[in-house]
């Protein structure tokens, strides 16, 4: 962290990518994000399963490394926790 603390973090972009991370891991990102980080700005994107039926073919996740993929209500509710 020392390194960073000479930076203004502005803005983090997490595209496609929170799906990938461990529970664990998951689970102490908000705390490095908005506890340490402290960026003006997070944008989160990450798989909609509720989408997953206009994939006929799809058995089980977009991708073989997904550890979830959250409907709209999961996503929200994991983001409310991580903000608070």
């Amino acid at each position: 962290m020392q390194v960073l603390e000479r930076f203004l973090i502005i803005a983090i972009l997490f595209f496609f990518r929170i799906e990938h991370l461990e529970p664990d891991i998951l689970d102490s990102v908000p705390k490095v994000v908005f506890g340490q980080l402290s960026p003006k700005v997070v944008i989160v994107t990450t798989p909609n399963v509720e989408f997953n039926v206009l994939f006929p073919d799809l058995k089980g996740f977009r991708h073989y490394d997904h550890k979830f993929e959250w409907t709209r209500a999961e996503f929200q509710e994991w983001l409310v926790i991580a903000i608070n």
